[in-house]
């Protein structure tokens, strides 16, 4: 028996076959990435006892994520800085302006997560610690990792300790560190080359009832005859109820002066966030400045 199909009933079978595939496409296009924007805003102001500045600083965040059938989650991430200086420094080639920050893949499973690109490689995310870190724009502090095109890796935690290590094509820069937790106290340790320069850091935290309180040591040995440089940081932060927190860090170069911060932030309102801070720099003589920002975050 002969079944004859009308040119009709092929154009509803066409149609019901390009819907279908439609509809496919959709479903495998949206289980390929979630992408989300993210991001800040922030009007600065700072005065150094000399004059005052206002300046703006932001970032944008784009990043895409899929998660494999084998588990792996799969992210690629740019992070365009949205800062912008006054027009004299434009104009004298100081000023870099808007530009691409951060841009980098990440892989991440049971074996913990690897992250290649330019971004603030595996030490620089692992170094909160360190006291020195803890204030908002007065004095910055001694570090070993940083802002790099590298390879960095963080291993899963076993029994509160943390390993991971990073690494710049040729070792021109490689470092290792672990970090330790136990109940209120944090420990970390982390050692690094960068060129010549050999370099090591140790932080200890102690965390109870919303207040932390931190030591940290640090020693840069340059190399080619040049003297090691020693570096010693305290420092606390208290967080004084949701909306509301508060810090103060202390640093020293030895044979150096002592440079002090102070500061806080306040949440207004999800997305609004404002900050204060006065700092006395370790320069000879000693510069005192305040500091304070409002941020949009969305």
């Amino acid at each position: 028996m002969v079944t004859i199909i009308s040119l009709r009933e092929i154009y509803i079978m066409r149609k019901v076959l390009l819907a279908t595939t439609a509809l496919v496409a959709m479903s495998v296009t949206g289980a390929q990435a979630d992408v989300s924007i993210s991001g800040n805003q922030n009007f600065e102001m700072k005065d150094n006892g000399t004059a005052t500045t206002w300046f703006q600083d932001g970032d944008v965040q784009i990043k895409s994520t899929n998660t494999t059938d084998s588990g792996l989650t799969l992210t690629a991430a740019h992070h365009i800085n949205t800062s912008l200086t006054t027009a004299a420094a434009v104009n004298a080639g100081t000023s870099i302006g808007q530009h691409l920050d951060d841009s980098y893949v990440d892989i991440a499973g049971e074996f913990g997560s690897i992250r290649l690109g330019q971004t603030d490689e595996a030490l620089d995310r692992m170094d909160g610690a360190m006291p020195s870190n803890w204030d908002e724009s007065g004095n910055g502090g001694f570090a070993i990792g940083g802002d790099k095109t590298a390879a960095s890796i963080i291993l899963p935690a076993v029994s509160g300790a943390t390993i991971y290590a990073s690494s710049t094509a040729e070792g021109t820069y490689s470092g290792m560190g672990v970090n330790y937790t136990s109940g209120p106290v944090t420990a970390m340790y982390q050692s690094g080359t960068n060129g010549t320069a050999n370099q090591t850091l140790i932080a200890v935290n102690f965390t109870m009832a919303g207040l932390t309180v931190g030591f940290g040591a640090g020693d840069d040995e340059p190399g080619g005859g040049v003297a090691k440089v020693e570096h010693s940081a305290m420092g606390a932060k208290y967080t004084v109820n949701e909306a509301l927190k508060v810090y103060y860090t202390s640093q020293k170069i030895k044979g150096g002066s002592t440079a002090n911060a102070i500061g806080g932030y306040y949440q207004v309102a999800p997305g609004l966030q404002l900050a204060a801070e006065t700092a006395n720099s370790a320069a000879s003589p000693s510069v005192t400045s305040t500091y304070g920002h409002v941020k949009v975050s969305f």
